[in-house]
């Protein structure tokens, strides 16, 4: 098992409704009990997730990490 550096994490996001998608780093913080830790390799957006980049629905959060 590799053991991952979960200190900052590299991501794309929008940072308003209906921007471009930009780089971005994050700490996720501690793990708790029930969490678990999953190296990611490969990731898509689906159709919904431009719904949330643009904020449709009005739940949206910014900045937003689809996929």
């Amino acid at each position: 098992m590799t053991n991952l550096d979960s200190s900052s994490i590299e991501a794309y996001a929008a940072k308003e409704a209906g921007s471009a998608l930009t780089p971005i780093a994050y700490s996720p913080g501690v793990l708790g009990p029930n969490d678990v830790e999953v190296e990611i390799s490969h990731c898509g957006i689906c159709h919904s997730d431009l719904h949330l980049i643009d904020n449709d629905w009005r739940t949206s959060q910014y900045p937003l990490i689809p996929g």
